[in-house]
């Protein structure tokens, strides 16, 4: 898995949740750019602390760090959180 990101000089927060779990695919994951990296299945709890962990890291002055999606960012949690015990691709949820 390559993940390319903040090769536009944008400021671009990105933690991987994927079901490749070869330490390996996490390493060059995170070399790329990623701020953080979770293998399916995982706890939706857990992905939202890291969430708020990448926030503060990213803005320390900030106590409580506002979590803003946009529409598809929130239907993607939504769909991420419904299916925990599944891959979900472009194709479909399996």
């Amino acid at each position: 898995m390559l993940c390319y990101l903040n090769n536009r000089g944008l400021d671009v927060l990105a933690i991987v949740v994927s079901a490749r779990r070869a330490e390996q695919d996490k390493i060059a994951t995170l070399g790329h750019g990623a701020d953080d990296y979770m293998s399916k299945p995982f706890s939706p709890m857990e992905l939202m602390a890291r969430i708020l962990t990448v926030l503060r890291r990213r803005h320390p002055k900030s106590s409580h760090p506002s979590l803003v999606l946009t529409m598809v960012e929130c239907e993607l949690m939504q769909l991420l959180m419904q299916h925990p015990d599944q891959v979900i691709t472009k194709l479909g949820i399996y």
